[in-house]
């Protein structure tokens, strides 16, 4: 704020004080000083000259086309989906086709603990620019292991269930196996 901006903000404060005629009006003009005398202290102390010219131009104002030809890694785009969940993946697939691997063409794997429907299938290979593999993880490595106790897991995913934690209760066991696979086998 300017100078003359501050004196115009504390002169319309003051003057409704004046013109009321308050037994305080002193004491509120003395505050109003020192309102006005810390509001000046901060934009001295605070100052920030501006600069002559910007200091970082712009390396591109617009989008650029990506380097295609450049070395890349080898590598795979991999989700885990389900049949059901076909038009969220395509809805995924679409939005990583159109920002990205439309100049790259990655392959793209979609597993799954059951196999695939041929709608799945069809609607991915459509939406992908790669190579698209579908394949199905093995039951030992979705389901629960051998040496959980299935009842004391149950009891566990319940009690945290109650205490209001998210995706916990016995009927998210799938969601539970999806997070087991991802933290031990991708």
């Amino acid at each position: 704020m300017e100078y003359k901006a501050i004196k115009r903000l504390l002169i319309r404060i003051v003057q409704p004080i004046i013109r009321a005629r308050l037994r305080n009006k002193l004491f509120f003009l003395m505050l109003c000083m020192l309102a006005f005398a810390d509001v000046r202290r901060h934009a001295a102390i605070y100052r920030v000259i501006r600069p002559v010219r910007p200091l970082d131009e712009p390396f591109s104002t617009r989008c650029q086309e990506p380097q295609v030809d450049a070395p890349r890694e080898n590598a795979a785009i991999v989700m885990l989906a389900r049949n059901k969940d076909v038009e969220g993946a395509l809805w995924t697939v679409t939005n990583l086709e159109k920002s990205f691997n439309r100049w790259f063409h990655y392959p793209i794997v979609f597993l799954n603990n059951e196999p695939w429907s041929p709608q799945f299938i069809e609607t991915m290979t459509a939406a992908a620019s790669g190579d698209v593999k579908f394949g199905v993880i093995d039951r030992s490595m979705w389901d629960w292991p051998s040496w959980i106790d299935r009842g004391k897991a149950r009891a566990g995913m319940e009690s945290r269930k109650r205490a209001g934690v998210l995706y916990s209760g016995v009927g998210n066991t799938s969601y539970h196996h999806m997070c087991r696979f991802n933290s031990g086998y991708c």
